[in-house]
């Protein structure tokens, strides 16, 4: 689990809650990624390709409506 904090250092370009080793960053999401590919996979197969494929398409429709319901 990546740890959350709200403290950033932005004299710096400085995030601490990705850290400082840019490296680790990457590696962890380069294993979130593989995960994430793994779980569309399943989807689509439960879901089905076309299906999932309209379902996405719909959702970018929604998005291109400029409707952003958490942006303050």
């Amino acid at each position: 689990m990546i740890p959350y904090t709200t403290t950033r250092d932005t004299t710096a370009g400085h995030d601490p809650r990705f850290g400082t080793d840019h490296g680790v960053g990457l590696d962890r999401l380069g294993a979130a990624l593989l995960l994430w590919w793994g779980v569309q996979a399943q989807f689509e197969e439960r879901f089905g390709a076309e299906e999932a494929a309209h379902m996405r398409a719909s959702l970018e429709e929604v998005v291109q409506t400029g409707f952003m319901p958490w942006a303050e």
